[in-house]
């Protein structure tokens, strides 16, 4: 799950010092690479429970992650439509 959060970070902000933006972008590259190679290395055991527990870690991080995009959009869609009966 955490692999999928991490490389679902949001932007580093305009204005933000190049260093320090390389920097924290640097780190968190860092953890998520980690956490991938650590995860190729228990899905190497040949452990069937591991990698049942690798793919639902993953399945779960995407749908944490990707879950606020769907009700951002269905929030917009409801925003539209609303607007639209409005007028």
């Amino acid at each position: 799950m955490a692999a999928e959060i991490l490389s679902n970070q949001p932007p580093i902000k305009r204005g933000t010092n190049p260093l320090v933006g390389g920097l924290i972008q640097s780190c968190v590259h860092f953890f998520r690479i980690g956490f991938i190679y650590l995860l190729m290395l228990a899905v190497m055991s040949f452990n069937v429970g591991i990698f049942f527990a690798a793919v639902f870690g993953h399945t779960l991080g995407f749908f944490v992650t990707r879950s606020r995009a769907i009700v951002v959009a269905n929030g917009e869609d409801q925003q539209t439509l609303s607007d639209t009966i409005k007028v």
